[in-house]
């Protein structure tokens, strides 16, 4: 499939009521397969590399006319699954992966970001170490399964509509990395202005709860601030209490739409 061909499908998706399209970009899912094209359902499947899965990505209006379309034999998830849908898909199998809840902060002028000065990146040379501290990281919250080196080189490289990617990192006095943190910057075109996304962070777990996490959070607003950003977002799951209570504290509201639910067959 082309890009012109992807662009049409997701155009058709917009006349669905339910569809996981909307944040979907052609270069994510170039070898993706189109399985099913109708009035009644669009259903593309491939394997995703970050996740590490099989992944569906598709359009209904009616949960059993997808529901019974997802035969993959292999592991695969399937997002953005409506919350009255839920009890359906759990019958057939499937469990919640994640589900992610958006908090902003709406005006980070009003944020008072007390830290150290200067920003501490994290070199190329260095994806390898920063790669192994998310994968020590993996389980801790529902569906985070760690990023490989190649996902953070293109991080670092992306060439889309989030701009300034980069990941700060925290290092202890004898110069050990114990916390990474990629961020970047969207939405520059908004007439509410440029928005900082806290993509993730993650500490070692010998160093957690130690307030690494906080400092790299703090780092990565001002870094967003100092890059003109007027708004700050993350994604949280929302079972991970701990991490609210940490986000909240540092002035994120959770939004009032609903998650984003993710369900997985294994």
């Amino acid at each position: 499939m082309n890009k012109a061909g992807f662009n049409n499908i997701k155009n058709k998706a917009l006349l669905f009521k339910f569809s996981s399209f909307m944040y979907i970009e052609f270069e994510n899912i170039t070898d993706y397969d189109l399985q099913v094209n109708t009035t009644e359902l669009i259903l593309m499947l491939g394997y995703n590399r970050e996740a590490k899965s099989y992944e569906y990505i598709w359009a209904a209006n009616d949960v059993n006319v997808l529901n019974n379309s997802l035969k993959c034999k292999e592991s695969f998830f399937v997002s953005f699954i409506p919350r009255e849908w839920v009890k359906k898909f759990e019958n057939s199998g499937l469990r919640i992966r994640n589900a992610w809840h958006d908090y902003f902060i709406y005006n980070l002028d009003s944020i008072n970001l007390v830290n150290e000065d200067g920003f501490d990146y994290l070199a190329l040379s260095k994806v390898n170490e920063a790669s192994h501290i998310t994968m020590e990281c993996k389980g801790q919250s529902r569906g985070f399964t760690g990023q490989t080196s190649e996902w953070f080189r293109e991080w670092l490289n992306t060439d889309s509509e989030i701009k300034n990617t980069a990941i700060l990192v925290k290092r202890t006095p004898a110069g050990v990395l114990c916390g990474i943190l990629y961020v970047g910057i969207y939405g520059h075109k908004s007439k509410d202005g440029p928005t900082v996304w806290i993509k993730e962070v993650a500490v070692k777990p010998e160093y957690q709860n130690r307030g690494v996490a906080r400092k790299l959070i703090t780092q990565g607003l001002k870094y967003g601030r100092e890059k003109g950003a007027k708004k700050a977002f993350l994604a949280v799951d929302e079972d991970n209490i701990n991490a609210i209570h940490l986000y909240t504290s540092l002035g994120f509201m959770a939004s009032k739409d609903d998650s984003e639910i993710t369900m997985i067959k294994d």
